[in-house]
């Protein structure tokens, strides 16, 4: 995983350079039609926490930011990084986030389901 240092440059988000955008795959309603592009210039040090695994504590760090009060304990500890970095997103991100905050997978959070 990358780390973010200074002249890195992020594409909406990623850095994945988007050469070519193909706007017809834009969710409605999601994408803005255009890539952003930024370059990382960090002017004092940043409290940072990285997720190497797409795992269960990166879910659990999704959902808490999407649903709010979900996950308190997780809200609590990522409140004090500034920057909260993790794997890409792939498409199915959203689809299976969805599920799992509708309990299609069971309890959200249940033990039984963290195994």
């Amino acid at each position: 995983m990358l780390r973010l240092k200074d002249g890195l440059i992020l594409y909406h988000g990623s850095y994945c350079e988007v050469k070519e955008p193909d706007l017809a795959k834009c969710a409605k309603r999601k994408d803005f039609g255009y890539i952003s592009t930024f370059e990382i210039k960090l002017l004092k040090e940043l409290e940072v926490h990285v997720f190497e695994e797409a795992d269960v504590n990166w879910l659990h760090c999704i959902a808490a930011h999407r649903k709010k009060k979900l996950f308190i304990e997780v809200e609590r500890e990522m409140a004090k990084y500034d920057v909260i970095i993790g794997k890409i997103a792939d498409d199915a991100t959203n689809a299976t986030l969805t599920a799992y905050l509708g309990s299609v997978f069971g309890t959200v959070g249940e033990k039984i389901w963290l195994k």
